[in-house]
């Protein structure tokens, strides 16, 4: 399995780093894998990444503010509950926090 990074860009989180080798939640309650309970615009359980093979999957978990990618400098939300296969480097956004996922 690949291991990812994810560099905080902005938010209450900013200049913090994390690794993970394996799937993993994202949100606001303490208890996902990568917590944000500073950041109230990001849900409790606001999103998820997926490793499937030799690809990386990120999914919007039916958020209230949403999840978006940031590609070739235009955000795009995506759709709640859908797989999107990253392409990384990659930048997201998940309520004010930006993050950059890369390997």
């Amino acid at each position: 399995m690949n291991k990812i990074r994810i560099t905080i860009l902005t938010g209450p989180y900013e200049g913090n780093s994390y690794e993970f080798e394996y799937d993993i939640t994202i949100g606001r309650d303490i208890n996902n894998d990568l917590a944000f309970p500073l950041d109230l615009t990001t849900s409790r359980k606001h999103a998820k990444l997926t490793f499937n093979n030799k690809n990386l999957f990120l999914t919007d978990l039916a958020s209230t503010n949403g999840t978006f990618i940031i590609i070739k400098n235009k955000m795009e939300k995506i759709q709640p509950n859908k797989d999107i296969n990253l392409t990384l480097p990659c930048i997201v956004k998940i309520g004010n926090t930006t993050m950059l996922i890369s390997y």
